[in-house]
């Protein structure tokens, strides 16, 4: 959404329905321009009424390498907090122990400093993050599905249902969105991290978001989900 609003060359799918959120981010990018004071202090006023913070996509221009950082500090005591990011942000982010992050593989070799040549390479690079401060590491594999490291040590791992890609944009924000969904709703890693797998891959079926009955369609036809580990 960042660099939706700050460049405006991303696909419309990912601002679709989001006009408060683009007025809030835009006003968010004004307060970084005048400075993180005034950017903390628009960020306690909107997650102070939230119980998740999503902080996805690049930085808004300007910001350090520690802003995600600085606002997984200030967030509120009770708040789920995910990362969605890559480089240095996520990396400074990890020491603030986040809830959730959702490296793809570029970013899960990029911080591992891994080549990622099967999936224990997926494994062993999520451990690392893990331990850099991650409580659960959901990573994304495209075409092959999915991976979630939770901090209960388990492994899960899934793959996509059946079904021709149309785009990959808006797919890992889906994917996000449907594990939180999933999470909230029960509780349980498992349905939490199938929920994040079928609402990823009906958004890269689709030419727009994905919407509820698509979601629960992709969910119905996933193969079953493996897990290993404690």
């Amino acid at each position: 959404y960042n660099s939706c609003v700050r460049q405006g060359t991303e696909s419309p799918r990912r601002c679709a329905g989001g006009k408060a959120l683009f007025d809030k981010i835009s006003d968010f990018q004004q307060c970084v321009q005048r400075g993180l004071a005034g950017a903390h202090e628009l960020f306690h006023a909107v997650a102070q009424r939230g119980h998740v913070l999503v902080l996805a996509g690049a930085a808004p221009n300007g910001a350090p390498d520690d802003f995600y950082a600085q606002l997984l500090h200030a967030a509120p005591p009770g708040v789920l907090t995910v990362v969605d990011a890559d480089g240095e942000q996520l990396r400074q982010a990890l020491a603030c122990s986040p809830f959730l992050i959702k490296p793809n593989g570029a970013e899960l070799s990029g911080l591992s400093g891994r080549t990622l040549r099967d999936e224990r390479d997926v494994l062993e690079s999520a451990r690392l993050l893990q331990k850099l401060g991650a409580r659960n590491v959901l990573a994304s594999m495209g075409e092959w599905g999915g991976m979630l490291l939770t901090e209960d040590g388990r492994v899960l791992r899934g793959y996509p249902p059946e079904g021709r890609p149309v785009g990959t944009v808006g797919a890992g924000d889906s994917m996000v969105a449907g594990f939180l969904a999933g999470w909230m709703h029960t509780g349980r890693y498992e349905d939490a991290f199938r929920l994040g797998l079928a609402a990823g891959s009906a958004t890269a079926f689709n030419e727009w978001l994905a919407d509820r009955a698509e979601v629960e369609r992709c969910c119905a036809a996933l193969p079953p989900i493996r897990c290993y580990g404690v």
